[in-house]
């Protein structure tokens, strides 16, 4: 929620009444942004301020004064207030959007009666038929233990715990439906992006609580992944410290996703990179190949990056680092004459 627009009801240059006294607060809302008109009167500060609702939506919103009951009692001495006049508008503005939706499709809105939801109807122009409907899930998944796991790459404010939240945007004109994962940002930093969820695509046959399960599924999968991934990826970081002990530069020893080894072959040094992703093992570990002294002509180290060579998400670290290692001597020869024909001393 954000205050925009604020404007002065007094003459300009007055000194004598409260500035910025008529000002719009706008509050996100089932996918979108909604926006409200709050008048104070500047001369009298004791008077409730009015509330200016524009046209949004399917069916106008237009709730009596004394529903309001912050604004029925107003007691200008509560620094909460206007908070609570906004609070209660919001609620009252749910319900209204939540019995049109009764009004339009009784199924769906039993439906969301049993989600934790929010609902927002759009009607087409000139006309009062329902163009499209918003409907904004919760969706109950446990993330303490990412943020356990990521303490310390997470802030203090976005070690807040926020549930993730699904927008579906049903076009009731084409009989279709979008869905849009929005995740707390301590998620997204750690799982990388949105993308990488693959939720399931959303079909008008399925029910919205199907759906939502569905959903709720794949976020529940996702978290055990990546918890999963952090033992798994250990195991392998510890594979290749005992294989090549005298030759690892350094590793991440707190989330094990990155590992360098310097090696020499035929008097060629090079230094081996290997990065793993929070889905390990089901992504394969990429693995860099970069020369200690031969240059490109951008003066940056030469380096090759294979990110396709014989692997298992079965195997074990152990199994894993071997693999590696044959696949490491068989590019050797390679990558040095790379250098030398492509590379500058």
């Amino acid at each position: 929620i954000k205050i925009e627009n604020p404007i002065s009801s007094s003459p300009p240059g007055s000194t004598d009444t409260p500035q910025n006294d008529i000002f719009t607060i706008a509050v996100p809302f089932g996918g979108e942004v909604i926006r409200w008109q709050f008048i104070f009167d500047g001369t009298n500060q004791k008077i409730s301020p009015d509330i200016l609702l524009p046209s949004t939506g399917f069916d106008d919103f237009d709730p009596e004064f004394d529903d309001i009951k912050s604004l029925l009692h107003w007691d200008n001495e509560n620094k909460d207030s206007l908070l609570l006049a906004v609070q209660e508008t919001v609620h009252l503005f749910k319900e209204h959007q939540r019995q049109v939706c009764y009004g339009i499709d009784k199924n769906l809105s039993s439906e969301l009666s049993e989600l934790l939801t929010e609902v927002y109807l759009k009607r087409a122009p000139k006309t009062k038929a329902p163009k499209s409907l918003n409907v904004l899930v919760k969706i109950p998944v446990d993330l303490k233990p990412l943020l356990e796991m990521f303490s310390k790459e997470i802030s203090e404010r976005d070690s807040i715990i926020h549930s993730p939240l699904l927008l579906v945007k049903f076009d009731l004109e084409v009989k279709k439906a979008v869905p849009m994962p929005f995740l707390p940002s301590h998620f997204e930093k750690i799982i990388g992006s949105k993308d990488q969820l693959n939720i399931p695509p959303y079909t008008m046959s399925t029910t919205i609580h199907q759906y939502v399960k569905k959903v709720e599924e794949k976020l529940t999968e996702v978290v055990q992944t990546v918890v999963t991934s952090q033992s798994k990826r250990c195991e392998y970081v510890a594979a290749f410290l005992r294989q090549f002990p005298a030759d690892v530069l350094e590793y991440d020893a707190q989330n094990f996703s990155s590992i360098s080894l310097v090696f020499s072959y035929q008097t060629f040094y090079f230094l081996v990179h290997i990065s793993l992703s929070k889905f390990f093992p089901q992504n394969l570990p990429s693995v860099t190949l970069q020369s200690a002294y031969h240059l490109t002509k951008q003066d940056e180290l030469f380096k090759k990056t294979f990110t396709n060579y014989p692997y298992s998400p079965r195997w074990s670290g152990t199994e894993m680092a071997k693999r590696t290692k044959n696949f490491i001597l068989e590019k050797i020869p390679l990558f040095k004459d790379s250098c030398i024909r492509n590379g500058v001393l």
